[in-house]
Formats: structure tokens, sequence, C-alpha cells
């Protein structure tokens, strides 16, 4: 079954580590115009940003 809830694909997927930049996580000018939010969110998405 391709796809299925559960599946163990779908645990290595979700063990990998989150890559990328804020603006690949958010679609926000009101997010990514300021710094401080966008950090912010980051923040909320993968712990403290320094």
């Amino acid at each position: 079954m391709c796809g299925a809830e559960g599946s163990d694909h779908d645990a290595q997927v979700r063990a990998l580590p989150m890559v990328g930049a804020i603006d690949q996580w958010v679609d926000s000018t009101d997010v990514l115009a300021r710094p401080d939010r966008a950090r912010a969110v980051a923040g909320g998405l993968t712990g403290p940003v320094p």
C-alpha cells in the first residue's frame, strides 16, 4: 500500500531532521518581512533559534 497511514516509510520520513529556510514553511509577508516574527515561527517549528 503506497502512502498508507502508519507505514514504516512514514515513520522513517518523520524521523528525518527538518531542513530548509523559514520561507519554505511559511508563505506570509507579515512573518517573512519581520525577522523577529520569522525567528519566533522557526523556533516554534524546530526549537530555539540563536
